[in-house]
């Protein structure tokens, strides 16, 4: 998602973590090139204990069970 800036986007995974009211488990911020200007098709390809995020055909990351925070739960399989 973009939030009134086109030069940064968020990808993010939101699910449950113990005692926490934040439910934001991870999130990749990536900057650099003006969004807005141009069409780009975005996608996620989800497998197991993976959940890989891009542009067009870049990567712009990966979610893990392992980048998630200690006590968050892994509810993407």
């Amino acid at each position: 998602e973009m939030v009134s800036d086109p030069w940064k986007a968020y990808s993010s995974l939101h699910g449950p973590i113990p005692g926490v009211s934040d439910y934001l488990q991870s999130q990749i911020v990536t900057e650099g090139t003006d969004l807005s200007a141009d069409f780009h098709d975005y996608w996620v390809i989800r497998e197991e204990n993976k959940i890989t995020v891009g542009i067009d055909q870049t990567v712009w990351g990966v979610f893990t069970p392992e980048t998630l925070p200690p006590d968050a739960q892994w509810v993407y399989n």
